[in-house]
């Protein structure tokens, strides 16, 4: 068995260590770093949320804040990451209770104006196509009576 051959051994042997010096490398200075960054902003963003359901009402901005300030230190390098994560999450509070809002600042402003805009499109496509179908509708009426008169 060629694994087995001492001519061999001390090859695979380095080839081991490297893989796995590799692997540890990687892990220590890349994998394990970004997961620990990522539970400490989880952990900051359900204690706001759990601030804002013990009836303290908390408007997003202001929880925004309270979680960058505690965080920031950590995540330094990925702040933009971060608050993608938190704009996110306002914009899910903000879709399961808007009596919770209120708008303090430019981000929240933003989440309730493009909640409102979504909800002006889809109520101007629902019109459209509710004129669209009156408009078939009229035509095929049209065309009955011409049939009826001939």
């Amino acid at each position: 068995m060629p694994q087995l051959a001492l001519e061999t051994f001390m090859t695979q042997y380095i080839w081991l260590l490297i893989v796995l010096s590799g692997f540890f490398a990687l892990s220590t200075f890349y994998v394990i770093p970004r997961i620990s960054r990522m539970t400490k902003i989880r952990d900051k963003v359900r204690e706001a949320e759990e601030l804002s359901k013990e009836g303290n009402e908390m408007s997003i901005e202001a929880g925004h804040n309270v979680v960058l300030n505690t965080i920031s230190p950590v995540v330094n390098t990925n702040k933009k990451e971060t608050e993608s994560i938190l704009m996110s999450w306002a914009k899910e509070e903000a879709k399961k209770n808007p009596s919770l809002i209120r708008i303090k600042g430019s981000s929240s402003k933003k989440v309730v104006s493009d909640a409102k805009t979504k909800k002006a499109e889809t109520k101007a496509k629902t019109t459209k196509a509710k004129t669209k179908k009156a408009a078939t509708k009229a035509k095929t009426t049209k065309a009955k009576t011409k049939k009826d008169k001939k």
